[in-house]
């Protein structure tokens, strides 16, 4: 287990989108019995994660992030999707909608954190916002999964103009904090988390 500081990169959400999904965890919290659920502010959608990293390696690759392009584009978040066995999900998620533009974006990240060294990810890339994870039921509850996954289905827009580096810190509450921002070409940088 390496001493460095893990780290991921990841599409940060508005205060407003964050409590959107906050206030859908706290109805869900009723039904699934999961151990752990995200913090309000560390709600997210990520795009590459790193683990550890040396500081000099975090500093080389901030400045290669820095030289993706992308313009400022808008995707759709919104209805429950799960992880893992239908039964008992491992993680819950609020979907959201893999467009051309987050694909691009996505992919261009990790092309630049290939090419710094990081392992290429080998499956195919599936945006979500983990809004729980670790079931801890005794008993799966299929009934109540597939009325979560018919009532939980507003949609809301998320305006992407900026993407963030976090660091991880797993004894803390919240977990994340953020280590660099990298902006949109004419972005403006500030709608995102605001």
């Amino acid at each position: 287990m390496s001493n460095f500081p893990h780290y991921f990169i990841a599409i940060p959400l508005p205060k407003r989108l964050q409590q959107f999904l906050a206030d859908w965890q706290s109805e869900l919290k009723t039904i699934l019995p999961y151990k752990q659920w995200t913090n309000i502010q560390d709600l997210h959608i990520t795009l590459k994660y790193l683990g550890p990293v040396p500081d000099i390696k975090l500093k080389d690759l901030i400045k290669r992030l820095h030289a993706i392009s992308f313009t400022p584009f808008h995707i759709q978040v919104g209805s429950i999707g799960m992880f893992g066995t239908s039964a008992k999900p491992r993680v819950l998620y609020a979907a959201v909608e893999l467009s051309e533009a987050l694909a691009d974006l996505q992919q261009q990240v990790e092309s630049v954190v290939s090419h710094e060294g990081f392992v290429p990810e080998r499956r195919s890339y599936t945006p979500h916002i983990t809004l729980a994870k670790k079931w801890n039921g005794s008993n799966s509850m299929p009934d109540e999964i597939e009325h979560i996954k018919r009532n939980f289905t507003e949609q809301k827009r998320l305006d992407v103009d900026q993407f963030l580096i976090y660091r991880i810190f797993p004894k803390e509450s919240p977990t994340y904090r953020m280590e660099a921002i990298i902006t949109a070409k004419g972005g403006g940088g500030t709608g995102a988390i605001n």
